[in-house]
């Protein structure tokens, strides 16, 4: 037995060594080799005294911000960057003396940026292009990378490119005829009859009523786009309308008669054009490199929290807005004396009703100590919506979906399913309500009138605090919330926003008010300590158990999401997927 310990033990350290040490070894000298290659003195070298800038719009721009210590940044040379930093870059350059005209290229659909961050981006590009000269060249541009591109001075076509505007369309999947084939039932009970997350997983389709809603909140985005588009290009919206409705994708050679761009050029004649204007380089134009984009100042006084993803109580990941994480966050920033406002800038479409609550009482503590701005990104809607209500006030974009005041709960069942195969579920129980939500069999009348109460008491407690924040009459209020969704003009109408603003002016507002300058964003994620925490949550079981059960068995821990004891949700109605 010794023998065999001895032996299991030196075969675990021989194992540690070569798949831990000497990778985790590897890395760091990889990581430092790459630091050593790209440091700002042979980054200098490459500098010219004055040239263009090249922006590439491809570069991950994101709701959230890298910690730049990470190992992962070290090592692959560049992290994303935040919405905030983005535009502060843009604007540092208009600035710069060297930066001569800037070239804009790549397509923003690599970026992983929302629809209302490509907005401010391009607020920052027009504003560029009032003292710059600005580029814009793009190859096959999608709706998105037109309508940044159309904030250039010059838009420049790749001769064999598509062109398309063709508008927006939102859809999501609905599952109820696959669940009602396999025998997986989902009861929904929900308070605001178009809060209807729920009927992706009951039905085949989308209702009358909801359509009518959504298409609302996508045309007033569709109509901020083209209107901004034509104030560019100094067209009449309904010139792009009417190309949108009869044509919608055409040649390159066509937009350019129609004027929607202004020249035909393969990228080594953009190249070869912007050398004779600005001089030459080698092979190519004269750049200037920007280092990186701007680091925030540790020592700023205002803080922008990002949040981003579903909230959740459980810090899973920082892909997900979790109470643990920010119901902390906001508690040191609460005693933080050196911090003097904070700006909550949210992109979600909601989540679990008790951790947004958590959050929003933090939130609601830190606005009794120093002002709190709430500027909305994309999506901000329902369990975001209900944390940004301890806001002071809440800015967002044209762009920004909103709203869908409202709360539901569902509850999955796949008695029949298990039946197919023979399974039986059996035992016993000290009460009643002792099972309620289990996944072995769908609720009775009983347990529907429960859940239908705890529903209503949280709708309620919603509908209070909006009231009661935004200085809206109750009854009105009900007819507004019933779980609809807005576009960000709409919400402004209804004073579920205070006005317009990008999260660069909410920032610049809020120092004005304290007085005071400098940026701190929070929370830094580590992308290498985030990968190594999954790693090791993972455990042996991926490689011991057959992937088809893993598969089966992965999709019943998703559904009982939806049906722990808190299984309350304030999620907008759909999953939209813009195409």
């Amino acid at each position: 037995m010794i023998s065999f310990l001895r032996s299991f033990t030196a075969s675990l350290a021989s194992l540690f060594v070569f798949f831990i040490f000497f990778p985790a070894v590897a890395l760091l000298f990889l990581a430092a080799l790459f630091i050593a290659v790209n440091s700002p003195e042979l980054q200098a070298v490459k500098s010219a005294d004055s040239g263009v800038f090249v922006l590439d719009l491809s570069l991950p721009v994101g709701e959230g911000v890298e910690d730049e210590n990470s190992l992962a940044v070290a090592f692959e040379g560049f992290s994303s960057t935040s919405v905030y930093k983005a535009v502060q870059s843009i604007r540092d350059v208009a600035c710069n003396r060297s930066v001569k005209a800037i070239l804009v290229r790549g397509s923003v659909e690599e970026s992983g940026a929302g629809l209302a961050a490509i907005a401010e981006l391009r607020a920052a590009i027009a504003e560029a292009g009032e003292v710059l000269p600005v580029y814009a060249y793009v190859e096959n541009p999608s709706l998105r990378d037109y309508f940044i591109a159309s904030a250039a001075t010059e838009i420049i076509l790749n001769p064999f490119s598509e062109f398309e505007l063709k508008g927006i369309s939102a859809n999501a999947p609905y599952f109820g005829d696959a669940f009602n084939k396999y025998g997986i039932s989902a009861q929904v009970v929900r308070a605001g009859s178009h809060k209807s997350f729920g009927d992706i997983f009951t039905k085949s389709g989308m209702d009358a009523a909801d359509k009518a809603i959504l298409k609302s909140a996508i045309d007033g985005i569709w109509g901020s786009m083209i209107s901004k588009i034509a104030e560019s290009r100094d067209f009449n919206p309904d010139f792009l309308l009417k190309f949108a409705d009869s044509k919608a994708v055409c040649s390159a050679a066509e937009a350019k008669k129609l004027k929607l761009v202004d020249k035909l050029m393969y990228s080594d004649e953009v190249i070869e054009m912007l050398a004779q204007k600005y001089g030459r380089d080698g092979e190519t134009f004269k750049q200037v490199f920007a280092e990186s984009f701007p680091i925030s100042s540790r020592s700023g006084n205002i803080a922008i929290v990002y949040m981003s993803g579903d909230i959740v109580e459980s810090d899973i990941s920082p892909a997900v807005i979790s109470s643990d994480r920010y119901v902390e966050l906001f508690r040191r920033l609460r005693s933080d004396s050196s911090v003097k406002g904070v700006v909550l800038r949210i992109d979600s479409g909601g989540g679990s009703a008790y951790a947004s609550e958590l959050i929003r009482r933090e939130v609601e503590l830190l606005a009794q100590k120093k002002p709190v701005v709430a500027s909305f990104a994309s999506v901000a809607a329902s369990g975001a919506y209900w944390i940004a209500t301890a806001a002071d006030n809440i800015f967002l974009m044209p762009e920004t979906i909103t709203g869908s005041i409202g709360v539901f709960s569902i509850s999955f069942s796949i008695e029949k399913f298990a039946g197919g195969y023979g399974v039986e579920f059996d035992g016993v129980k000290t009460s009643p309500f002792a099972d309620i939500g289990t996944l072995t069999r769908p609720m009775n009348e009983r347990e529907i009138a429960l859940t239908a109460e705890m529903v209503s008491e949280v709708y309620n407690r919603f509908l209070e605090i909006v009231s009661k924040s935004r200085k809206i009459d109750s009854k009105e209020l009900s007819e507004i919330a019933d779980g609809r969704i807005f576009d960000g003009a709409s919400a402004v109408k209804l004073n579920l926003a205070d006005g317009f603003g990008t999260l660069d002016e909410v920032v610049a507002a809020l120092m004005e008010k304290c007085e005071c300058s400098g940026v701190r964003e929070y929370p830094k994620i580590d992308r290498f300590k985030e990968f190594m925490k999954s790693f090791s949550a993972a455990g042996p079981f991926s490689k011991t158990v057959p992937q088809k059960l893993k598969a089966y068995l992965d999709s019943l821990k998703a559904m009982s999401i939806y049906s722990d004891r808190r299984g309350i949700y304030a999620r907008v109605p759909f999953d939209v997927v813009w195409e």
